[in-house]
């Protein structure tokens, strides 16, 4: 995405858009909300295999129905519109989408979570709380510990933290590569 967002690609840059929520929710989906039976459904990419409905029961069971997915909020002109709505029409690479890309792709405002860094913090968020899942794994705890620990996680404070943080990391590091510039900082 990065790379899209570089090059200007616009409409590759949206379509992209649901693989890492999708494959966040659905590795917390198998890891803790799953039988094991559904695993083995999940991971032989047999259908059905609904992304909508894993989210829905890590909402209700990880995010405590705080998820921000299926909220139904007003449509910047008109009518409504849910994010889950949005990011499944770009992964289909809907006709919506290229209007939307059409339409609203000129307007800086379009991109600005994307250049202002603030989506790829949110995205590293998701890998943040993976690689401490695996650690915490790995230590020894149990999927209860594990599956309670994740939970406090996404309690909205913690979550905004862990934001914060991520967006303070990407701020320290792009001033470092500025500093480490030729003829800068020394």
């Amino acid at each position: 995405m990065a790379a899209d967002l570089a090059a200007d690609r616009r409409f590759a840059l949206l379509t992209r858009s649901r693989q890492q929520e999708e494959l966040y929710i659905r590795a917390l989906y198998a890891l803790f909300v799953a039988t094991p039976d559904e695993v083995i459904h999940i991971v032989s990419d047999a259908t059905p295999n609904s992304f909508s409905a894993m989210y829905k029961k890590v909402n209700k069971s990880i995010f405590g129905g705080k998820g921000l997915l299926d909220v139904v909020q007003p449509g910047l002109t008109y009518g409504t519109f849910s994010a889950m709505a949005q990011i499944n029409s770009a992964a289909h690479a809907s006709f919506s989408t290229m209007m939307q890309v059409i339409v609203l792709g000129p307007d800086p405002e379009f991109l600005k979570p994307y250049k202002n860094g603030g989506y790829f913090d949110h995205i590293s968020v998701y890998c943040h709380y993976l690689n401490n899942i695996q650690k915490l794994f790995k230590a020894g705890k149990t999927k209860p510990e594990v599956s309670t620990e994740l939970i406090d996680w996404h309690l909205p404070k913690n979550l905004h933290a862990a934001q914060a943080a991520a967006a303070a990391g990407r701020v320290k590091k792009s001033e470092k590569a500025v500093a480490e510039l030729p003829g800068q900082g020394q």
